[in-house]
């Protein structure tokens, strides 16, 4: 059995489904995921099975102990240990933990019994399995009344939605030291380069402070301001999904919004600067697609 301990919102928790998911297909073994980190973090909630077409097992005590007891080195392993008096590398462990923020191609070779802890935030732990994650990231409820009439409103429209983060990025210290925000310069441009190329795009501002967008883009033609006090979060990143092209923040959770547009011809602005934290930053050359436009 793979097990993923799960930490973080919804767009983290994506990334570590999606990267147990197809690690669990290749070793053609189970997968579950450990979701003890919600039991002390009360700023968050398990939220994958809430939103999504997922039946995914939810690991017990019994489950961990065991993968644990399951867990083995193979014997060709053990000679190597013996002969060369090295420690098993990390990835041979039963507990998996990640290194870095980079891909780490050596998560191919764990063990059939495992516990995977990180975030695993790059496209090339799962792009292999794209269609298998798009069934699974489907959306289990229809869209309330609010978010219904803006998709038919677009259905036809060359939409770009533009996901501002700003919440505990702005409010609190240590989120913003360690993560920043992007700047009005950044979505400036991205507006700009998209007008340029996009024939009568229509921008979908989607934010956690709508009222700041609303003062700073109010000059923007055909724009609409999503209230998203008129639904979960689930929403926007489906509304997010259904764009024609994406203008992005350094979040997760709007990385996914852009990932999940099925759009062939979609357009993807992402900001270089992913985290204001620069030992982070510095590992984030596997984060961002090769298809997407960096600014």
């Amino acid at each position: 059995m793979i097990i993923v301990r799960l930490t973080g919102g919804l767009g983290n928790q994506m990334f570590q489904y999606a990267c147990g998911k197809n690690i669990s297909l290749k070793k053609h073994t189970s997968l579950a995921v450990d979701i003890t980190s919600y039991s002390w973090d009360t700023l968050r909630i398990y939220e994958l099975d809430n939103f999504f077409a997922i039946n995914c097992k939810i690991a017990s005590t019994i489950d961990v102990e065991n993968t644990k007891m399951k867990h083995r080195y193979s014997f060709f392993e053990r000679i190597k240990r013996k002969l060369y008096g090295k420690p098993f590398p990390y990835y041979l462990h039963c507990n998996v933990k990640e290194q870095s923020n980079r891909y780490d191609s050596n998560i191919w070779k764990v063990n059939k019994n495992i516990i995977l802890e990180g975030f695993w935030q790059s496209e090339k732990y799962f792009i292999d399995i794209k269609e298998q994650l798009l069934q699974d990231f489907t959306f289990k409820n229809s869209p309330n009344e609010y978010y219904n009439q803006i998709i038919n409103q677009i259905q036809d429209v060359q939409t770009v939605s533009v996901h501002i983060r700003r919440g505990d990025y702005v409010h609190n210290s240590t989120t913003l030291a360690f993560h920043g925000i992007c700047s009005l310069e950044y979505y400036n441009n991205a507006i700009s380069y998209i007008t340029h190329i996009v024939g009568n795009p229509s921008f979908i501002f989607i934010s956690d402070d709508i009222e700041w967008c609303k003062q700073y883009f109010k000059n923007i033609s055909n724009s609409i301001f999503i209230e998203n006090n008129k639904g979960a979060d689930y929403e926007d990143l489906r509304l997010m999904t259904l764009c024609k092209h994406n203008i992005i923040a350094n979040s997760s959770f709007s990385w996914w919004g852009a990932w999940l547009n099925t759009n062939p011809n979609k357009i993807v602005i992402a900001p270089k600067q992913w985290f204001a934290n620069q030992e982070m930053q510095a590992q984030t050359q596997d984060l961002i697609p090769e298809s997407w436009i960096q600014m």
